[in-house]
């Protein structure tokens, strides 16, 4: 067999290594060479296939023709035409432009479409111009292809096959320039918003690591953006945060593109701590993997300013507590009084059984147990006015309503009894548990028993009647009722009693039911007021089961 030659490995080395003008062309605008020269490169391949022929290429701007490339039309006559108007009688490329159709004049000399052109084109021997406009991938016209001659002529079937060829070609390449043109612009744009924004932002990866930080972000955390660069985004939460501040940054890669929203504490550089307000959302990157734009509002102030209003409220529900304990000083002490004065008429009965020549134990022992239980009666009494008196922190616990219902049961009782009030207690047991604070919700029971028994005082000529109906509803809320049939609510008071400084009794504060309120809102439930037919008034709030 006889061995290849060294011509013809070297010819199949040149075949295969052999690239074609549109291949050039094509690897021009993969390499990202500008777009000047890439149209400059067209024209000389047109001009390389059709010897005779100067080629130009025209961008289309708004309603003008820029330059675009003409490496071989004298730059004379391209510097005119540059910027030229298009129109239905605007030489060839500016007719084309404005047709979004092919025009082929033969002979500028002759041709109407070069009246106002021809005296440009003569001087410089151009005699015939063919000119194709260029289309966007959405039909849109974004430049033309124009083949001039020094005498005139029409296209020829090679001359349309290389025309379709190097329009495509053009269109490519312009078109990928406008789009690298917009991202370039959009990217420039984002930056400047991103590292101008007053408002600290980060961009987080999939693994939670910072990316990217805008200066003032970095600046209200006390660091350098250099420094906050490739650290883990948990590491700038405060402790006790950072699992939630995962869960929230994860959860917005799932799905893509929707916001979200959470309030959480920042750590300084120096150990202090911030509150923000983030919100968050994921975004696409073409050909890799999507981030997280984070953007922080410093909420610290505001959370300042919430707090002191907690304070205020709180200090505020303490003195109505005791504004109200006052009221029931009374009866108080009456529920007090009642049991030591049975524990003393006891003892004074025991003593006598014990002096007795023949002692009798037996009674002395069951006076004992009377003397006990009434004993943990005023005990209960004085527990309960203590917890009401008491200024303490709000604390949340799982409780049962129906416990809360009787303890302010247990203290306004010779109230009720005083005004010859008929009290029952409609309690469905057993009740789902609530979440809530036991002295806050007493308060509030408090309340709208105080405020029923006051409306009633009055009342003459028919019954008086106080009903506490507690039950579960629409299975995720308890809903504790107080039904009385005093004097009832105008129907223009129903909402106006809940606000502050409001009331109907004299020389009330008004604030008893605004305070309320404002307790089963901070419980996540709902207080509301209605006519009870035929008299009086109905005060109901709602929680949601724990």
């Amino acid at each position: 067999m006889t061995a290849p030659s060294d011509t013809t490995a070297q010819e199949r080395d040149a075949k295969s290594s052999y690239v074609s003008p549109e291949g050039r062309i094509l690897e021009m605008v993969a390499r990202g060479t500008s777009l000047s020269r890439v149209l400059d490169g067209l024209c000389r391949l047109v001009e390389e296939q059709a010897p005779g022929v100067l080629v130009s290429i025209l961008l289309l701007d708004g309603d003008r023709l820029r330059h675009g490339g003409a490496p071989s039309l004298p730059k004379a006559y391209t510097d005119a035409i540059d910027g030229a108007v298009i129109g239905p009688t605007a030489g060839s490329c500016g007719t084309a432009a404005y047709r979004a159709q092919q025009v082929i004049v033969a002979d500028i000399a002759t041709d109407p479409l070069w009246a106002d052109y021809r005296d440009l084109a003569l001087p410089h021997g151009l005699r015939a111009c063919w000119s194709t406009p260029i289309f966007s991938p959405d039909g849109a016209v974004i430049a033309t292809l124009a083949m001039y001659f020094r005498e005139p002529r029409s296209p020829s079937p090679r001359d349309q096959r290389i025309v379709e060829q190097i329009t495509h070609l053009a269109g490519i390449a312009i078109q990928r320039k406008r789009d690298e043109d917009k991202l370039r612009d959009s990217e420039d744009q984002w930056r400047a918003v991103f590292e101008n924004n007053p408002i600290m932002s980060f961009v987080v990866d999939v693994a939670g690591i910072v990316v990217s930080a805008n200066p003032r972000g970095a600046e209200q955390l006390g660091y350098t953006v250099d420094e906050l660069i490739g650290r883990s985004l948990l590491d700038l939460f405060y402790e006790a945060d950072r699992e939630a501040a995962q869960t929230h940054v994860a959860a917005c890669f799932e799905p893509l593109g929707h916001g979200r929203s959470w309030e959480l504490r920042k750590v300084r550089k120096d150990g202090t701590f911030v509150y923000v307000r983030e919100t968050a959302r994921a975004i696409r990157r073409t050909g890799r993997e999507p981030v997280v734009l984070v953007v922080c509002e410093d909420i610290s102030e505001r959370k300042r300013a919430e707090d002191a209003l907690h304070r205020a409220q709180a200090e505020l529900a303490h003195v109505t507590r005791l504004t109200t304990l006052g009221q029931l000083a009374a009866s108080i002490a009456h529920e007090v009084n009642q049991p030591l004065a049975a524990i003393v008429a006891d003892a004074n009965a025991s003593l006598n059984w014990l002096a007795a020549a023949k002692p009798e134990l037996e009674r002395v022992r069951e006076t004992l147990v009377a003397i006990a239980t009434d004993g943990h009666r005023a005990a209960d009494v004085i527990q309960r006015i203590r917890q009401l008196a008491t200024k303490t922190e709000p604390g949340k616990a799982q409780l049962d309503v129906n416990d809360v219902v009787r303890d302010v049961v247990g203290l306004v009782r010779a109230e009720v009894a005083r005004y010859e009030i008929t009290l029952t207690l409609e309690s469905a047991s057993p009740l789902p548990s609530v979440v809530g604070d036991r002295i806050q919700l007493q308060q509030v029971v408090l309340n709208l028993v105080m405020n029923a028994i006051e409306a009633m005082a009055s009342v003459t000529g028919r019954p008086r009647k106080l009903v506490i109906r507690s039950e579960r509803h629409d299975d995720d809320v308890v809903r504790v009722a107080v039904h009385d049939t005093g004097v009832g609510l105008q129907a223009s008071d129903v909402d106006r009693v809940f606000s502050a400084f409001f009331t109907t009794k004299p020389g009330g504060m008004g604030m008893g039911l605004s305070i309320s309120r404002s307790i089963i809102e901070a419980h996540g439930g709902r207080l509301w007021a209605a006519p009870n037919e035929p008299h009086g008034a109905i005060f109901q709030f709602s929680l949601p089961v724990a």
